[in-house]
């Protein structure tokens, strides 16, 4: 080797055994966060406790998880409703592909995928004082998929534009069913009102 490799090969090593540092010192630290969060004594080995970890693989480790474990919640009110699936809705806008649903498969193929990855990744990005069960989450990402999903089909058939132009019309005439039951009401109050 020359002068020039031999120095450019010394640096690589050093910058190898930096990196294996650093990451060692990372994982020192996670260690006693974790001795520290479960409440461990620190006579435990921490192969014991890798043991404990890899044994429980089942388990999230999403923090929402064990904060609202064995907690009774109220139940739902419709605008707590509606700002449970907003709030879920814009976080799977904002996640990346390769967590998120994939619409040309069916919500139960995809199930797993959905508990095990874009649960807790919903969970983690949640504002933490909302506070609902596992269940309604997943109910408002199977409304979501079911809704993505059809439209995907109709895409694929090629019927967007009709489908476009009935929902159009479909809310046109609710809009137009609502204004005339408003009108309808306010004659009865300024007939209630003369009398």
């Amino acid at each position: 080797m020359t002068c020039g490799q031999q120095q450019h090969h010394q640096e690589e090593q050093s910058l190898q055994s930096l990196e294996i540092q650093e990451l060692k010192s990372a994982v020192s630290q996670l260690s006693n966060r974790l001795e520290a969060l479960t409440g461990s004594n620190s006579s435990h080995s921490s192969d014991k406790m890798i043991v404990s970890i890899t044994t429980s693989v089942n388990r999230s480790l999403s923090p929402v998880i064990s904060r609202n474990k064995g907690k009774k919640l109220s139940p739902m009110t419709p605008s707590f409703k509606k700002t449970l699936r907003d709030e879920v809705v814009q976080i799977i806008n904002n996640l990346g592909s390769r967590i998120s649903f994939d619409v040309s498969q069916t919500f139960s193929d995809q199930k797993k995928s959905i508990n095990k990855k874009l649960l807790p990744a919903v969970k983690a990005a949640m504002n933490p004082s909302i506070e609902v069960y596992d269940t309604e989450i997943v109910n408002v990402i199977k409304q979501l998929h079911k809704s993505r999903r059809d439209i995907w089909k109709i895409t694929q058939d090629g019927k967007l534009d009709t489908h476009s132009r009935r929902q159009h019309m479909t809310s046109r005439r609710d809009q137009v069913r609502n204004l005339i039951k408003c009108k309808i009401c306010q004659l009865f109050l300024i007939v209630y009102a003369i009398n």
